[in-house]
């Protein structure tokens, strides 16, 4: 064969070794010198082999393959390298790039493909696990950009801040949560700590209603349960309203009886917003802790039949805002 006249590429093993492809034959890289890089067929009973110098340019090249040629095989390798490649560098689920990555693929070649491509998610996985970072320990840890942004490469983690030494709060959302969160007036919030990285205390999310159903908007890490934690919480959220030349200002918040953020929620949203005298502010606080004790009594009574027609939301929702008007 003209070495000349062959067509030459380059594609990755599953295990990231370079392949030589040349006329539609793979050669494996056998062993590296100072100036040469030396090719055998894939195929162990075939004796063929080329070199290259260490640019990959062709130096010299035995073509006498003993086998017949499977161009196939070159479409599957560049199929598994593309597969392996978006596995790694995204987040899109894997069956998802197989389905989308088939669609740009000879039909002819999808049924071996299948077979040969599709088990392999196992490694696939793996390959991806050993991209993701390690779980920390502490608070102090770097987040990769790919994890700070939505599959449409839009901003998502919006609030990442020390508020005090190895004390730290993430709150995640898109632009899209956030607009809903600020344009509505109803708010709901709500915190687990059983199910929560064990560097934090809780995961706290915060819901918005529309189209009559409640929507997440924004999920956080807290350090903590403090009254000074919860407030932080709600000035990034009117800073971040304010950056989208929006108000966070709303009229009815529906969360548990958890003292500390009742007392958040009085000084950061309606002493905040009505701008009252230190006089009153005693009885706004007793009247937003009778507004709780009626929340809380309310979810009691109506705990039958939120477990056969999940209707608590809506119903608690009446009750609050029949107690503001």
């Amino acid at each position: 064969m003209n070495s000349s006249s062959s067509t030459m590429s380059f594609v990755l093993s599953q295990k990231g070794k370079p392949l030589l492809v040349m006329d539609d034959y793979v050669f494996r890289l056998n062993k590296i010198t100072n100036t040469t890089k030396y090719y055998r067929c894939e195929n162990r009973d075939c004796t063929a082999t080329a070199h290259t110098d260490l640019n990959n340019v062709l130096l010299k090249v035995n073509a006498n393959h003993s086998h017949v040629i499977e161009p196939e095989k070159k479409e599957i390798r560049i199929f598994k390298q593309i597969v392996k490649e978006r596995a790694t560098k995204e987040s899109t689920p894997i069956p998802k790039i197989y389905e989308e990555e088939s669609t740009k693929n000879d039909f002819k070649i999808l049924d071996y493909c299948y077979f040969t491509v599709s088990k392999r998610d196992d490694s696939l996985n793996k390959a991806r696990r050993l991209e993701t970072p390690p779980i920390p320990d502490s608070q102090i840890f770097g987040i990769p950009y790919l994890y700070t942004r939505t599959i449409e490469n839009e901003e998502f983690l919006c609030v990442d801040k020390f508020i005090k030494r190895k004390t730290r709060i993430l709150l995640f959302a898109s632009n899209e949560q956030l607009k809903v969160l600020f344009q509505n007036s109803i708010v709901l919030m709500d915190g687990t700590f059983s199910t929560c990285p064990k560097i934090f205390d809780q995961v706290f999310t915060i819901h918005s209603i529309k189209y009559e159903q409640s929507f997440i908007c924004g999920i956080g890490l807290l350090p903590d349960r403090k009254k000074s934690t919860y407030r932080f919480v709600f000035e990034e959220l009117k800073g971040l309203a304010v950056r989208m030349n929006l108000v966070f200002s709303p009229s009815t918040i529906i969360t548990d009886f958890e003292h500390s953020l009742a007392e958040a929620i009085i000084s950061e949203v309606i002493l905040s917003d009505f701008k009252l005298r230190k006089e009153n502010q005693k009885n706004i606080i007793s009247f937003s802790f009778q507004v709780a004790t009626i929340l809380v009594a309310t979810s009691i009574l109506l705990k039958p039949c939120t477990d056969k027609y999940n209707t608590l939301t809506y119903l608690v929702v009446i009750v609050v805002m029949k107690v503001f008007v």
